[in-house]
């Protein structure tokens, strides 16, 4: 060995190691080398419709198909939508309506004019 210093040094056989060089002599002392671990992208999962298209277009036609049949199902279904679509406003509204409410009693509450006329005060009043 030409290098007088103790160290890690690539092993002199060719292996795919180092070897400890203790100043003197190579040891039985066996470094494996550093393995650096790539990250491979993981594709993003499907959903059911993704994983399998023959099917989910055959179950999209089946549909169609019986409302095509069946002639009462596309006005029930369209006045279902219609109630479920109202109901959700509905009660938005309210959510929203109670929230204004509960402002204003707050600003009632403090003093504020805006707690007895809300956002829209009488023309003689402001």
């Amino acid at each position: 060995m030409t290098n007088p210093h103790a160290g890690w040094y690539p092993d002199p056989t060719g292996a795919a190691q180092q070897r400890f060089w203790d100043g003197e002599q190579w040891t039985n002392a066996i470094a494996a080398p550093t393995v650096i671990a790539v990250p491979v992208p993981v594709r993003p999962a499907k959903d059911w419709a993704q994983r399998h298209p023959a099917w989910t277009t055959l179950i999209v036609f089946w549909i169609v198909c019986m409302i095509w049949q069946w002639e009462w199902l596309a006005p029930t279904l369209a006045l279902t939508a219609a109630a479920a679509w109202s109901i959700r406003w509905l009660r938005r509204r309210n959510a929203r309506l109670a929230a204004d409410a509960e402002r204003q009693d707050a600003l009632l509450a403090e003093g504020d004019e805006r707690g007895i006329y809300g956002d829209y005060p009488p023309a003689d009043a402001a």
